[in-house]
């Protein structure tokens, strides 16, 4: 599945037609036949498998050594294989899709489906094989999907949003405090009394001034 500008698009290369399938690793035990001829005697060995699963293809399932090229088209898948545990297949579970009825959840999944990009990702041939409904069965995948990515983009919009009106509302509350402490600040302060120097000139240049006074 690719999303270009929130809507969902098919595409024909490579990339898509791996999305439409998915894989199963697992151990298979053969015989070493250079090491059983060497030593006169059955050796088994097990060798890591994959099999090919084509959604809406249940007759060709190949199967096949695995390479560094598979290991590369599904690293989650293999590297869960090596873990030893099951990874479910990525994107939207059938069984979470609300238009999925029981009888038709069944059929799906016999076919390998499993998931809502598997059936928006089909091609022709496995459209055909799902029934007379399965190419508007694919548009209605495909819709659902599109519907999918515009609502998420809605939504991390709206998050983004929230989060820019939270800081600018922090902003304006931290500006409301500041110029509260200015202002108490400015109201607390008296008027600045003259300096004990200046004070004591001021007084020195009144005497004689004074005595003038007096005399005359």
């Amino acid at each position: 599945m690719s999303i270009a500008n929130a809507t969902y698009t098919r595409s024909t290369s490579l990339a898509a037609s791996e999305a439409r399938n998915y894989p199963r690793f697992f151990l298979e035990t053969v015989r070493d036949n250079h090491s059983s001829r060497h030593h006169g005697r059955e050796i088994f060995r097990e060798e890591e498998r994959v099999e090919i699963i084509m959604p809406g293809n249940p007759y060709t399932r190949p199967i096949m050594r695995v390479t560094e090229e598979h290991r590369q088209t599904w690293p989650k898948q293999y590297e869960a294989f090596k873990a030893g545990q099951e990874i479910a297949a990525e994107g939207t579970p059938l069984e979470a899709w609300a238009r999925m009825r029981p009888k038709q959840l069944h059929e799906l999944k016999a076919l390998g489906f499993r998931t809502v990009e598997h059936i928006a990702n089909m091609d022709d041939q496995a459209a055909g094989r799902v029934g007379a409904g399965g190419q508007d069965l694919r548009q209605v995948a495909q819709a659902f999907l599109n519907d999918a990515a515009r609502m998420a983009a809605v939504e991390r919009l709206a998050a983004e949003n929230d989060a820019k009106n939270a800081e600018i509302e922090d902003l304006r509350l931290k500006l409301h405090g500041l110029e509260q402490t200015i202002e108490r600040v400015a109201a607390s302060k008296e008027p600045a009394a003259a300096p004990p120097v200046l004070a004591s000139s001021l007084d020195e240049f009144a005497k004689p001034a004074a005595n003038a006074a007096k005399n005359s």
